[in-house]
C-alpha cells in the first residue's frame, strides 16, 4: 500500500473502453483516521448541555456524526483512488466512475470497485477538407415578400369598421360568416365553422376559398365551388373539388381615415418607411436562415458520419439503442408499429451508432477548441423560450430550475455553438432562392427534417 494514501489499486478488466479497478484498504487505518477527526472536531462540538469552550465528550460526539464522518472519509478516499488511476493509467475518461462497495468489513479490509468508462480515440479532423463541403441555402428577398410581410405587420395596427349597406367584399376586407363544407355529399374533418372571421387576401384559407369570397354582400347565403390545392397536406382532399355552403353574416372594411404608414412606424418606434423596409427584410432573412439551418445542419452531419469512422464504446451504442427500443416496445406492445420488429431493430441500431459517433465528434471538438458553455448562453436560452412563451415564464424557470432539465438544455446549446463553429470552418456553396423556388423545392424536405427531430 501508498505510504501516505493507505489503499492498493487492483487492475480487474482491461478492455478498450472500460477499465475496473479494485479498491483495497485497511479498516483500522480509516478507523484510526476516522476517531482523529471525531476527537479534533469535539473540541469545538455544540452538543446541549457542554459549553463550547470545554468541548463534548467524544463518544457522544461520534454517536451522533460518526457514520457522517466514516462516509466523508471514504468519498475522500474513492476520490484520491479516482485521481490515481487516471493518473498512473493516463485514462481520457467519459462521464462520472461507477463506484460499488463490494466488502466493508471493519475488522479487515474495504473493497470498493471502480469502473470507468474510456472515451473513443476520435481522429483528428480537417474541416476545411473538400469532403466537407456542404451546400447552404440564401433566399432571395423579393418585393412579394416584403409586400406580405408588410400586410401581416398593418394587421397590427389597422383599424376596421362596418361595411356600408350593399358593399360587396373586396380583398383587404375582413367576412364574419359560417361554412360547411362537403365532398361528393360527404361531410369531412374541419368541414364546418360558424362567426368565423376571414381576411380575404391573408392567405390563411385556401386561395380559391378566399377568391370566391370576393363580391359577396352581408346576408348573402351562396354555395362556392372550391377546389383544393394539389399538394394540400390532407391526401383525401388534395386536387379535389368541395361544395361549401357559406352565410355572410358581416363584412368589416379598413378604416381609410387612418394612416397606416404614420401607424406602423409609431409602432416600430422608426423615422423612416425605407428602415421599416430594412426592418421587414432583416426579419424574413433571420426567420429564413434560422428555418434553412436544420437542413445545413443535416448535410453537414451526414458528411461527417460518411467521411469519419473509428470504433465506438459499444456500451454506449447498445445504451442509446436501449432507450430508444423503449418506444419500439410500447408499440409492439399495443400493436401500433407499422413494420416488422426485425426492420425497427436494424433501424434503431443503424441510429444509435450515428448518434453515438457524431456525439462524441462534437465533445471532442467541443474539448480540443474550447467551446464551453456559460451563465449568458443559459440565460439566454431560458429567456428565448420565455419570449416564444410569455405566459408560461414562471413554469420555463421552475423547469430549468430541476438539474437534469438544466443538462439537457447545456447539452443543447453545447451542440449549438459546436454546429455553428464547424459552419465556420468548413467550405459551402450557396443557392439562391426565391420563396417561390424554396417552397416547390426544399420546403417539404425541411418539414420533414422538423417531423423527425
Amino acid at each position: 500500500m501508498s505510504d501516505n494514501q493507505k489503499f492498493s489499486i487492483d487492475l480487474t478488466n482491461d478492455s478498450k473502453f472500460k477499465k475496473e479497478f479494485i479498491l483495497t484498504a485497511s479498516a483500522a487505518e480509516i478507523s484510526k483516521a476516522v476517531d482523529a477527526d471525531i476527537a479534533e472536531r469535539a473540541k469545538t462540538f455544540k452538543l446541549a448541555g457542554f459549553s463550547k469552550a470545554g468541548g463534548a465528550p467524544v463518544s457522544l460526539v461520534k454517536r451522533q456524526i460518526g457514520k457522517q464522518v466514516m462516509s466523508e472519509h471514504i468519498d475522500k478516499l474513492i476520490q484520491e483512488a479516482i485521481v490515481k488511476v487516471i493518473t498512473d493509467y493516463n485514462l481520457n475518461v467519459s462521464g462520472m466512475p461507477a463506484i460499488d462497495i463490494k466488502e466493508f468489513n471493519l475488522e479487515g479490509e474495504i473493497k470498493i470497485s471502480i469502473a470507468v468508462n474510456i472515451t473513443a480515440d476520435v481522429p483528428q479532423i480537417d474541416l476545411s477538407d473538400e469532403k466537407f463541403r456542404i451546400e447552404t441555402l440564401e433566399l432571395n428577398v423579393g418585393e412579394d415578400d416584403l409586400n406580405q410581410a408588410k400586410n401581416a405587420l398593418i394587421k397590427m395596427v389597422v383599424s376596421y369598421k362596418e361595411a356600408p349597406e350593399g358593399h360587396a367584399a373586396e380583398v383587404g376586407d375582413a367576412v364574419i360568416i359560417d361554412f360547411e363544407g362537403k365532398l361528393n355529399g360527404e361531410e369531412f374533418e374541419g368541414n364546418k365553422a360558424e362567426q368565423i372571421r376571414i381576411d380575404i387576401g391573408d392567405g390563411n384559407f385556401i386561395k380559391d376559398f378566399e377568391d370566391k369570397l370576393v363580391g359577396l354582400k352581408k346576408g348573402d347565403e351562396k354555395t362556392l365551388h372550391v377546389k383544393f390545392p394539389s399538394d394540400y397536406n390532407e391526401p383525401k382532399l388534395a386536387g379535389q373539388e368541395v361544395d361549401f355552403q357559406v352565410k355572410v353574416h358581416d363584412i368589416l372594411v379598413r378604416d381609410k381615415s387612418v394612416d397606416i404608414s404614420e401607424e406602423l412606424l409609431k409602432r416600430f418606434e422608426l423615422d423612416s418607411l425605407d428602415r421599416l423596409d430594412e426592418m421587414i427584410r432583416e426579419k424574413i432573412l433571420q426567420d429564413f436562415n434560422s428555418i434553412v439551418r436544420l437542413r445545413s445542419k443535416k448535410h453537414l452531419f451526414d458528411k461527417i458520419d460518411a467521411v469519419i469512422d473509428f470504433e465506438l464504446p459499444q456500451e454506449m451504442v447498445e445504451g442509446d439503442f436501449n432507450n430508444m427500443w423503449k418506444e419500439v416496445s410500447q408499440k409492439i406492445a399495443n400493436g401500433s408499429l407499422n413494420k416488422s420488429e426485425d426492420v425497427a431493430r436494424s433501424e434503431l441500431e443503424a441510429i444509435a451508432k450515428r448518434r453515438v459517433k457524431l456525439g462524441l465528434i462534437l465533445a471532442d471538438l467541443a474539448k480540443k477548441n474550447n467551446i464551453i458553455i456559460t451563465e449568458e448562453d443559459i440565460n439566454n436560452a431560458k429567456n428565448a423560450e420565455k419570449a416564444r412563451r410569455p405566459d408560461q415564464a414562471a413554469a420555463i424557470d421552475e423547469f430549468f430550475s430541476k438539474q437534469e432539465n438544466r443538462n439537457i438544455l447545456q447539452g443543447a446549446i453545447l451542440e449549438e455553438k459546436v454546429v455553428d463553429f464547424i459552419l465556420g470552418k468548413v467550405q459551402t456553396f450557396a443557392i439562391s432562392v426565391t420563396t417561390t423556388e424554396f417552397n416547390e423545392k426544399y420546403a417539404k424536405e425541411i418539414q420533414d427534417l422538423v417531423n423527425d427531430k
